[in-house]
């Protein structure tokens, strides 16, 4: 199972670039020919937030969001993957939200001006949760991938990768997260696709043990087995 809440907001937003130190960890063209950057800003030496930078098609700055927990401003928080559908876009990461470990957070933006922030939720699978990457799912809902150490059917020490499926408005669709790994070893997923079946997923990322790390690629048919 999974608690959902939503806990952020709105930071800053400007329409000029920042001099605080920043990484980028996404990219993708959006449906105006633009550009679309997610990462993380930091806010302060023990505090670091999410954006979202939309640029022109000239590569001028066109909107730029910075935003994150409301509850605790020391959070080290991430954006990992934005995806554009219709009408909005959507970011995914990870925060803490001052309950000590990281949640899966998912945030929506309207993806035309003033593209506000809609919503935010975060998805507590019990202990640590990072998500890494968001699509658009067969059903025209959003699946969310990543890794966890919440897996109670697993050794609690370890990382299994992870898929949820979510709507548009951020619930939980189905039966809740579904965990993918072994007893003893790491997995972590780190990309997510939807073949041009439409009937199957694949996710890639690495298998970890006390000897060796190896590239991981499994596939799942449309309910995630």
């Amino acid at each position: 199972d999974s608690a959902v809440s939503n806990n952020c907001m709105l930071i800053e937003d400007v329409l000029t670039a920042t001099s605080r130190p920043n990484m980028g960890n996404d990219i993708i063209q959006s449906s105006d020919i633009g550009l679309v950057v997610v990462g993380d800003m930091h806010e302060s030496f023990i505090d670091r937030d999410q954006y979202l930078f939309k640029l022109k098609n000239n590569f001028n700055l066109d909107f730029n969001s910075i935003f994150g927990d409301v509850q605790n401003l020391a959070n080290n928080e991430n954006a990992y993957s934005v995806l554009e559908t219709n009408d909005a876009f959507y970011v995914v990461g990870a925060s803490a939200f001052g309950n000590g470990n990281e949640d899966v957070v998912v945030t929506k933006f309207s993806n035309t001006f003033p593209f506000n922030l809609q919503w935010c939720h975060n998805y507590d699978f019990g202990q640590i949760d990072v998500g890494r990457k968001i699509i658009l799912a067969a059903d025209m809902n959003l699946l969310v991938g990543g890794y966890t150490t919440s897996n109670l059917k697993g050794n609690p020490n370890d990382y299994d990768a992870f898929l949820l499926k979510i709507s548009p408005d951020g619930d939980v669709v189905g039966s809740g997260v579904k965990f993918y790994g072994d007893w003893y070893d790491d997995e972590f997923l780190y990309d997510l696709i939807l073949l041009e079946n439409k009937i199957n997923y694949v996710a890639i990322g690495d298998h970890q043990n006390s000897n060796s790390t190896d590239m991981l690629v499994f596939n799942t048919d449309l309910n995630l087995n």
